[in-house]
């Protein structure tokens, strides 16, 4: 007998293996839900306003969901069935909307939040999406196929939101070649009727899409991972590290200090003469600027000035000129740029011939941070000397990480030690959550990473050892590495 394989049953075995035996081997199916309910219902009510031109009723539920994807429907053919074989079973299904004219295949689907919908470039690669693609692709004889997948939003407003990739035969193939491969394994655990039980669970996927798994009290997880799964809600408050460090205060029964402010890292950049101090000049008539011309390296660089008057060019041999008065500040011209704000801050002598020498042998103004360095009568300082170290203790993190090996000598902290202190934060009051990977699903990680950032306030470990081929490990190397002063890791 040919196995038949479905699009949704090699989501289902790439989602969790123990669940798909379950349902695909052991033959429990899972309960219908109001939301799959729903969902069919919004799916007739598109095929027959494309299929047949029936308007699309406001007075429904459903009616109300597909009219806010009105505005994508266009003339196609919809529910084609599609088989391919591949000798020892065929993948087989319904495609919602078909134009070969494009050639476009689209879906339906329904959601409660965009934020479950593909993205393009995961649409390119979804099993769904390669077989509807492949069916396009023989029956046209065509080089590109048009994937759209449109989201119709079940909670709030109704809203749609269209996700579209265009996919190539040849990537078609490809991938069509590597989900063959993956397909030909889930017959062959059909085939043997393998225990669920045998097979690797996936914990994250216990609350995939909003809901708890309907095989949780068949399935042999840790206790610490099905404990209070029925009651706890689908949705927990956010929970911030300040939150969690008061958490940790509490068990240790000493009042959470007041953190200290953050201390501004210094001004490296060029300081900016306070220009604001200079006397303002009486009104008088703005005198030409001065240019300064390049020259090239000589013992005596060549200076002219342009006094407002016509006078004789400035000798070779500038002499230092008397300068009773502060006189006004005038725009200087450093070689060809203009730089207003090195005029206004330049002080009474710095229109001397001497400063205007400086000038040309520096070649920029004092501060500038652009262009080569030219070398300076002066020697330069040497480089500052590295801060010192500050001591361990309470918020120094970790001293070296060692990711997937441990130091020949000396004592290295196992990551569980860490890990079981942050599972013990969020299992705290006013919002106690058991483990992780039992908050709303896309938020276990970033809890966890929360409740280490805040463990790890309050430590000074010299050395860390984390294994990365464990959930726990994985899912807390980004943010170890941040709190790291060294990283180590094994081959």
């Amino acid at each position: 007998m040919t196995e038949k394989i479905s699009p949704s049953q090699i989501r289902a075995y790439r989602q969790c293996a123990r669940r798909w035996a379950f349902a695909y081997v052991g033959g429990y199916r899972e309960p219908s839900t109001p939301s799959q309910a729903l969902g069919t219902a919004v799916h007739k009510v598109l095929e027959d306003a494309v299929a047949k031109g029936a308007p699309i009723p406001s007075h429904t539920e459903q009616g109300r969901i597909a009219k806010a994807g009105e505005q994508f429907l266009s003339p196609g053919s919809c529910e084609v069935p599609f088989v391919l074989d591949e000798g020892d079973f065929v993948f087989h299904g319904f495609i919602d909307f078909f134009d070969a004219s494009v050639p476009l295949v689209r879906d339906y689907k329904t959601t409660s939040h965009f934020r479950y919908a593909l993205t393009s470039k995961e649409l390119a690669t979804d099993p769904q999406g390669i077989l509807y693609g492949t069916h396009a692709i023989r029956v046209t004889d065509s080089e590109t196929v048009d994937l759209s997948w449109l989201y119709l939003r079940t909670k709030g407003a109704p809203k749609a939101h269209e996700v579209r990739a265009r996919v190539h035969r040849f990537d078609l193939g490809v991938a069509y070649g590597n989900l063959a491969t993956e397909a030909s394994e889930i017959v062959r655990l059909r085939v043997q009727k393998t225990d669920p039980l045998s097979l690797p669970p996936n914990p994250d996927a216990c609350f995939a899409y909003g809901r708890p798994c309907p095989y949780r009290e068949k399935c042999n997880l840790p206790p610490t991972l099905v404990a209070k799964i029925g009651a706890k809600k689908m949705s927990q408050p956010t929970v911030t590290k300040e939150d969690l460090m008061a958490r940790l205060a509490q068990m240790a029964g000493q009042p959470l200090g007041q953190v200290a402010p953050a201390v501004p890292n210094p001004d490296v950049s060029v300081p900016v003469p306070p220009a604001a101090a200079l006397p303002a000049p009486a009104p008088q008539a703005t005198p030409a600027p001065v240019a300064v011309l390049p020259v090239p390296p000589a013992p005596v660089p060549q200076a002219a000035a342009l006094p407002v008057p016509p006078a004789a060019p400035v000798p070779p041999a500038p002499a230092p000129a008397p300068a009773p008065a502060p006189a006004p500040a005038e725009p200087v011209v450093w070689s060809g740029i203009h730089d207003p704000s090195a005029a206004m801050a330049a002080e009474a002598p710095a229109t001397t011939p001497e400063a205007v020498q400086g000038a040309v042998r520096r070649g920029r103004p004092k501060g500038s941070r652009t262009g080569r360095r030219k070398k300076d009568t002066e020697p330069c300082p040497p480089p500052a000397a590295p801060p010192a170290a500050a001591p361990e203790g309470p918020g120094s993190g970790i001293g070296t990480l060692y990711v997937n090996c441990r130091p020949l000598t000396g004592e290295c902290v196992d990551f569980s030690v860490i890990a079981m202190r942050a599972q013990s934060l969020l299992r705290q009051p006013p919002d106690p959550i058991d483990h992780y990977k039992l908050a709303p699903f896309g938020k276990g990680p970033g809890l966890f990473a929360v409740a280490i950032d805040a463990v790890l306030s309050h430590e000074a470990i010299d050395a860390l050892c984390v294994d990365t081929r464990t959930p726990e490990g994985a899912d807390a190397l980004v943010t170890l590495t941040a709190l790291a002063g060294r990283v180590v890791r094994g081959f």
